[in-house]
């Protein structure tokens, strides 16, 4: 017993000193920080809630588990310029989600599916101003790219729990 006390003593000391770090840097900051925005419509309409709910397409960017749920496969975009047209920033998403049926020989040991799903997300910026130490002006564009491969499965034996991971 005394053991599974200290490895839960652990897991929670790197929990509480992950979520430190990751408190210092400031959104918006960082690499792939446009990662940060919403994907599709409706997980942005409900406001960070789809996490829960965890179906369809953006299920491989909000809650990879989900994918052991999904029984249907769908591809999903979305493209949106968030400060509007004339300010030249854009976001590009699009996915698409499967799964696979499990069935072990003994009908109890393994069932429900395999979820896994691929997802790209890009953001373009055109027109950004730079000055060269004389002050002379240059007008660049920049463009940063995000890949995602997840997989999502009902955990054997625990009926109604799902893990999954995005890498």
């Amino acid at each position: 017993m005394c053991g599974w006390r200290g490895f839960a003593v652990v897991v929670v000391g790197v929990a509480f000193a992950g979520m430190a770090c990751a408190a210092e840097v400031p959104s918006g900051v960082g690499a792939a920080a446009f990662a940060r925005w919403g994907m599709d419509a409706r997980p942005s309409a409900m406001g960070g809630a789809f996490v829960a709910i965890a179906e369809g397409s953006p299920t491989t960017y909000y809650n990879p588990a989900g994918l052991g749920m999904n029984v249907l496969r769908q591809v999903g975009g979305m493209y949106t310029a968030p400060y509007g047209a004339d300010f030249g920033v854009s976001l590009q998403y699009a996915n698409i989600v499967g799964s696979l049926a499990l069935q072990s020989p003994s009908r109890t040991a393994l069932r429900g599916s395999v979820g896994l799903g691929f997802t790209w997300v890009g953001q373009t910026i055109d027109g950004i101003t730079l000055y060269d130490d004389e002050g002379m002006p240059s007008v660049v564009s920049a463009y940063s790219s995000l890949f995602l491969g997840s997989v999502g499965i009902a955990l054997p034996g625990a009926e109604g729990i799902w893990i999954g991971a995005s890498v």
